[in-house]
């Protein structure tokens, strides 16, 4: 009886969202007519439409949400924020390769928008295109040089598409945007050893950030542990030993003794 009323109340619930949706359409369609947006005032059936295209969308009634955007289009199909906005119904829908033709769309009648860059550059990542999310990252880099996120963004990408060196350039530039830190540390280190194989210039960037911060004991312990990653406990051990001499007092680096 209950799995019954269970298949009932889901029926129900199905002819119910469908007939919401089509309502929603029958709606607008039916609100047009009150209307007069005569040629003359294209401003106001755009400004109409796409209003209730946000209103709709925080309704997730998508359908209504499209219906409206499409109107929007008709009216002024050069507009970048109606596929901006199409574009993220597609990825509500999880049609990617339709998101990303929307919103290159966006990007083509308005290429200094960094949202729509932003958007792009996720997309990219998501369908697996790392050249063309590299592009996007690159693109809204120029546009927000002041947003280090999209540099840090920017050096993982070209990381995983195995771009050693352009990795390292783009850390170096974070790093001299924003000073010496482990992290920034680590992943160079990661791209001089991945890209290069280059144990001592991956070394040499721990150096570096020791002798920036010489009364740091957790740096020393984490060119320590570098040391280990690649397999040479013989200058683990000898890290260890100089950092105590200069720092007798370290428990941090007592610990890892």
């Amino acid at each position: 009886m209950k799995k019954n009323l269970f298949i009932i109340s889901a029926l129900l619930f199905s002819m119910f969202s469908a007939s919401a949706v089509k309502h929603s359409v029958q709606d607008l369609k039916q609100t047009e007519s009150t209307f007069e947006f005569s040629q003359k005032s294209p401003d106001a059936a755009f400004n109409y439409y796409f209003y209730e295209a946000l209103r709709y969308k925080q309704l997730q009634k998508y359908d209504s949400v499209l219906y409206c955007l499409a109107k929007c289009e008709d009216i002024y199909p050069m507009n970048p924020q109606v596929h901006f906005e199409k574009a993220r119904v597609n990825v509500t829908y999880n049609r990617l390769p339709d998101a990303m033709k929307e919103i290159e769309t966006a990007i083509s009648l308005d290429s200094t928008e960094s949202s729509y860059i932003d958007m792009a550059m996720n997309l990219s990542y998501e369908i697996k295109d790392l050249p063309k999310a590299i592009h996007y990252a690159e693109k809204i880099h120029a546009l927000r040089p002041d947003k280090n996120y999209y540099l840090m963004t920017l050096a993982s990408l070209y990381a995983e598409n195995r771009q050693a060196k352009e990795a390292i350039a783009t850390l170096d530039e974070l790093e001299k945007q924003v000073g010496m830190s482990l992290d920034i540390t680590k992943y160079k280190f990661a791209n001089w050893i991945s890209g290069f194989h280059d144990k001592k210039k991956a070394m040499a960037e721990y150096d570096k950030l020791i002798a920036a911060y010489p009364a740091e004991p957790q740096y020393i312990t984490a060119k320590a542990d570098a040391y280990s990653y690649l397999g040479d406990f013989r200058n683990t051990e000898k890290t260890l030993k100089k950092g105590l001499k200069k720092m007798p007092d370290s428990g941090v680096l007592r610990y890892e003794m």
